[in-house]
C-alpha cells in the first residue's frame, strides 16, 4: 500500500468517526434539562387541573351525601307519623 491510500484511509475514517457522533445525536445537558423542565411543567398544569377537577367531584358528592341523609331522615319521619295517628287512634 503506498502512502496516498494510506491517508486517504486514515481521513476516511476520521470522517466516518466525526460523522457518526453527529449523526447519532447525541443529546447534550441542556437540551435534556430544558425537555424535561418542559415535560415537568405539562405534568404540574395537569395535576392542578385534575385536583381542581377532584375537588369538584368531591364537593358534589358530599352535597348529594347530605340531601340523600335528609331526605332518608325525611322519610323515616313521614312513617312514623301514620304510626304514631293510627296508635292513637287505636287508643281513643
Amino acid at each position: 500500500m503506498n502512502m496516498m491510500t494510506k491517508r486517504f484511509r486514515a481521513i476516511g475514517l476520521v470522517a466516518a468517526l466525526v460523522g457518526s457522533g453527529l449523526v447519532s445525536g447525541c443529546a447534550t445537558e441542556d437540551y435534556v434539562d430544558k425537555q424535561i423542565a418542559t415535560v415537568n411543567a405539562r405534568i404540574d398544569q395537569t395535576e392542578q387541573t385534575l385536583n381542581g377537577r377532584i375537588d369538584a367531584v368531591d364537593q358534589k358528592a358530599t352535597e348529594a351525601l347530605r340531601r340523600a341523609d335528609e331526605a332518608n331522615q325525611k322519610a323515616d319521619a313521614a312513617l312514623a307519623r301514620p304510626t304514631a295517628v293510627r296508635r292513637a287512634g287505636e287508643r281513643g
